[in-house]
């Protein structure tokens, strides 16, 4: 993503911004806010646009695990897909 003066409401860096804004003054969990924020914006939240907002705040989505989880636990969610473990 290039660095713009302004950004959309439907961009990424706005719909993360708000959306931990949301969480923050709401108590409640990030992803959380994030998924009222791009629904409130247009944005289907759990879709590529949605992901590249959760991205932003630190949430990667692996298929493995179908699931947002921090960037240190994405090595081991791709590592060790849920569908392995016994």
């Amino acid at each position: 993503m290039t660095k713009q003066p302004t950004y959309e409401a439907r961009h990424p860096v706005a719909v993360a911004l708000a959306g931990l804004a949301r969480a923050l003054r709401s108590g409640a969990d990030i992803l959380d806010g994030l998924a009222e924020q791009a629904s409130c914006v247009g944005v289907e939240p759990w879709s590529a646009d949605f992901d590249d907002a959760a991205r932003l705040l630190g949430y990667h989505y692996t298929r493995a695990w179908d699931a947002y989880v921090s960037r240190e636990d994405l090595a081991e969610a791709e590592r060790h897909p849920l569908a392995h473990m016994h």
